[in-house]
């Protein structure tokens, strides 16, 4: 190896890995058009990886190797590679920090992929499978993770190893020393199973072989809730998801299972709160892609019931109620907000009766409760089962109207603003059902209105008013229209919030449209309320999305 190559290689490299963007972006240079175009640049970078004393450096030659064999690797002397393969695998069982490990693990999944399909390394996943089976815990761990990167790069020629892996992976993930290789064992068995469908026509000895390792693939995920390891968590998690993809001849009848499983999860408050969003996560996977099953098992009552317990949970109320930002509220992920996301979905796609009937039976209870946060899942509950099964919460109206206007009187701020969603969201998809009921929803709304202390209150409420207004009759709403109007006026010129502001102005429109010829005598007053938005709608510098729209 030309040295004066090697040290100048790696100068460049150690510039990269300087806190100076003048010299990250003249090495980066310099790389590109003086190394990476030669094919020797690929064993110069392995040596760096091997024998760099610096950490961030041999990391840092990873990585970058792992994009240049792609490139190079066939313009390489094979005596270069065979050395090149040799001294990967001995590092990999010699090196004593993890992170150098993995990147040199992928390198050698990286060459493999170049290798196996040619049958050019043949000796390598024996190696590895053997490696896998040693005393030495690391040696181990070490080798199934090899065998994990090499199954992500999902090279088909490793199907004809697929019994060697179930064989090898059912023994390793009930390893005793190591949770983290129990963990590398899924999810590299999550990849034998894409190998396993990939085949023209499915093993029936294989799919059977590998559901029955679905049971210690939750076993894992057990020790790692146990051992407050979130990240394994999470990862097994992943697997589960893609087991819901899977033909249901290798996942046998563990997805009834695993979604039990999750509800265990996801109503104990004792676990961790990002452990518990994966179980419900997985849920409203299971609710996409195997909703057959979930129906076929009855699961719905224990899933809308978990939804309904978890959204019981006490949250942040003064998040709740100065959170005026709904696209945040989507992103965030809390128990709570997931068992709402839960609820909709379950609505979406089970029958009612496995889901509304239960909200609807729940729902005496949870509206006379002490516990103001499940006064508040209640009407949120009902907020989204509505939008899921319409008719069948219309024909419970002499049971719903009466607890939303209980939760419109309510005493506690947080319980009033799902009472607005409710109505809002009931509104939204009942419309003139819903508008029948104005004489008992508009005095309370516009009592909250005048009473608001926090903006998100008032703005639900001015939605959820204009809401009604879209769909009141003229007759009725011709009693409200003058005290309404000047309420509008007034809370439109009171106002400084973009949201605020745009929510009045879409009410004054849904009232004109109910009022009709009615709304003639506020027209023109409206339109000098209106006049100086529509004067400055050029004069856009400066303003936000909110108060552009």
């Amino acid at each position: 190896m030309d040295q004066q190559f090697l040290a100048q290689l790696e100068q460049t490299l150690t510039a990269i890995t300087q806190p100076n963007n003048a010299s990250i972006k003249e090495a980066t240079k310099t790389l590109q058009s003086q190394f990476y175009t030669q094919p020797s640049t690929v064993p110069a970078l392995i040596h760096i990886l091997h024998n760099s004393a610096d950490v961030a450096l041999k990391q840092l030659a990873g990585v970058e190797v792992r994009k240049m064999i792609p490139k190079h690797w066939e313009a390489i002397d094979d005596s270069v590679k065979t050395t090149i393969k040799s001294s990967l695998l001995q590092y990999a069982f010699s090196e004593q920090k993890e992170i150098i490990r993995h990147a040199n693990a992928r390198v050698i999944a990286i060459i493999g992929n170049e290798e196996l399909d040619t049958n050019k390394w043949p000796e390598l996943i024996p190696n590895l499978i053997q490696a896998a089976s040693a005393e030495d815990a690391q040696v181990r761990q070490t080798a199934v993770f090899i065998l994990l990167s090499l199954l992500e790069e999902f090279t088909p020629s490793l199907a004809v190893y697929i019994d060697d892996f179930l064989t090898l992976f059912a023994h390793t993930i009930n390893d005793t020393a190591s949770l983290e290789t129990r963990s590398l064992s899924a999810q590299a068995l999550n990849h034998v199973s894409a190998l396993i469908e990939e085949n023209e026509s499915i093993n029936e000895q294989q799919a059977t072989k590998f559901a029955t390792l679905i049971p210690s693939v939750v076993n894992v995920l057990d020790t790692a809730i146990k051992a407050d390891d979130n990240n394994n968590a999470k990862l097994i998690f992943n697997c589960f998801n893609d087991f819901l993809l899977l033909d249901s001849r290798l996942t046998g009848n563990s997805i009834a299972d695993l979604v039990k499983l999750s509800i265990q999860i996801a109503v104990n408050a004792e676990i961790d709160e990002d452990i518990r969003v994966y179980a419900i996560q997985f849920m409203i996977s299971s609710l996409s892609y195997r909703k057959s099953k979930v129906i076929q098992a009855k699961l719905g009552p224990e899933i809308t019931q978990a939804g309904l317990k978890i959204a019981s949970e006490e949250i942040d109320v003064d998040d709740e109620l100065n959170n005026e930002d709904e696209a945040g509220e989507n992103e965030e992920n809390t128990p709570s907000l997931g068992a709402i996301r839960l609820l909709a979905f379950a609505s979406a796609e089970l029958p009612p009766s496995q889901v509304a009937t239960v909200i609807i039976d729940h729902m005496a209870e949870m509206a006379q409760s002490t516990n103001a946060f499940q006064r508040r899942a209640i009407l949120l509950a009902i907020s989204v089962a509505v939008s899921g099964a319409p008719d069948y919460i219309l024909s419970q109206f002499d049971k719903v109207i009466p607890v939303t206007i209980q939760g419109l009187k309510d005493p506690e701020p947080v319980v009033k603003l799902a009472a607005l969603k409710c109505v809002s969201q009931m509104t939204s998809d009942l419309q003139d059902e819903v508008a029948k009921f104005h004489e008992e929803y508009l005095p309370l709304i516009i009592d909250i209105i005048d009473s608001a202390k926090f903006a998100t209150i008032y703005r639900y409420a001015t939605v959820t008013l204009d809401g009604l207004l879209e769909f009141i009759s003229f007759s009725a709403i011709a009693k409200y229209l003058e005290p309404l109007m000047n309420k509008l006026f007034y809370m439109l010129e009171n106002n400084n919030s973009s949201k605020l502001r745009c929510a009045v102005v879409s009410a004054i429109g849904s009232a004109a449209f109910a009022a009709g010829i009615a709304f003639t005598p506020y027209f023109k007053t409206s339109v000098q309320y209106l006049e100086q938005f529509i004067q400055n709608c050029s004069q856009i510098e400066g303003m936000s999305e909110d108060d552009i729209e």
